[in-house]
């Protein structure tokens, strides 16, 4: 610490000290092509802030999340109707956290989803899109539906949703409304927020807020497949808006998302190891 104090001329930070230790430690294995420098890792994640770490102890690959949004489809199968609807609920949260695992968007866009606008539907499936003026970074995006949730998004959109629409008042900003309420109205984003952290606990015994499910995507891809990490940026959304390159980058998106839903659906058929 006392070198590294006198290099910069200043007393560094934890975090800062923790970067450097970690590029240090990248340089000597790509230089010596050996894992005998895991030492710095080790420091540099001693350092690391606890609310890196706390946020890391959240991280669950993506096919786990898939899998418990499966789980509350099952669960709602076997749920007998109620004047609360909780058979419903349950069936729409599963495809929220299925779907939001393979599409992980940012939740101001996801809970936006309008039927006939932003999802479509063809001869293939489903395909979600939008346009740069509709997102942050001001990019096009688009996420094809993977295969293994077609037919859970039929039963979703063909009977789930008109049942909550049926359970209450509402406007007409639900009719186009992918994701709706218990009570027949839109489902925002601060209630589509609660409701995911809720069922993640409940699932792995920690929240996992809508945001974590990018970087879950994006280890699940490194950690699974690292040689395809290129792709991590088109998985989340990062493309070109320019209209020279928008088919280009669009086949990227879309080669991307499905070497990602590839990876997911790999680990999913793993068996999981003894204990």
């Amino acid at each position: 610490m006392k070198l590294y104090t006198e290099h910069l001329g200043t007393t560094p930070s934890p975090f800062s000290v923790q970067m450097h230790l970690q590029r240090l430690g990248q340089m000597m294995v790509a230089f010596t092509e050996t894992k005998q420098f895991g030492w710095l890792f080790l420091a540099a994640n001693r350092l690391r802030p606890a609310s890196v770490r706390n946020k890391q102890a959240k991280i669950r690959p993506s096919n786990m999340i898939v899998d418990a949004g499966i789980r509350l489809r099952t669960l709602a199968e076997t749920m007998q109707p109620n004047l609360h609807r909780s058979r419903e609920v349950a069936f729409r949260d599963g495809l929220i956290l299925a779907l939001l695992a393979y599409c992980p968007m940012r939740l101001t866009n996801f809970a936006s989803i309008r039927i006939g606008e932003h999802l479509t539907e063809s001869d293939y499936g489903y395909s979600i899109s939008f346009s740069a003026a509709e997102t942050k970074q001001r990019k096009p995006m688009t996420f094809d539906v993977p295969q293994t949730l077609i037919s859970y998004m039929y039963l979703y959109i063909q009977v789930v949703r008109p049942s909550l629409l049926q359970s209450g008042l509402h406007g007409d900003d639900s009719n186009t409304r992918l994701w709706v309420s218990r009570d027949g109205g839109p489902l925002l984003a601060q209630s589509m927020t609660h409701l995911i952290k809720w069922r993640t606990k409940a699932a792995f015994g920690v929240p996992i807020n809508p945001h974590l499910f990018r970087d879950c995507a994006a280890t699940t891809i490194a950690t699974d497949e690292p040689s395809h990490a290129y792709a991590i940026p088109a998985v989340l959304g990062h493309s070109s808006p320019s209209t020279s390159e928008r088919h280009y980058n669009h086949a990227r998106m879309t080669e991307a998302a499905e070497r990602y839903h590839e990876v997911v659906v790999k680990r999913k058929r793993r068996k999981p190891k003894a204990a």
